[in-house]
């Protein structure tokens, strides 16, 4: 029987869901504010497939600060 794969949001290689693993990234964004009538930075929370035992969630989380 074949198991569900997903794909690591950092490194890009396809593994099966038992060597996965759920993390949410906290980093930089914009949204368009009609008040303003331009883009405002904000904080945008976003949940990806990570490897389970790397430190690909650590990495990406520090990729994604500004």
């Amino acid at each position: 029987m074949n198991e569900e794969t997903k794909r690591c949001a950092y490194y890009g290689k396809e593994k099966p869901v038992s060597e996965m693993f759920q993390h949410t990234i906290i980093g930089r964004g914009n949204h368009w504010d009609i008040n303003r009538n331009r883009n405002v930075a904000c904080t945008v929370e976003f949940t990806s497939w990570y490897c389970k035992g790397t430190s690909c969630a650590g990495n990406d989380q520090m990729a994604h600060e500004g």
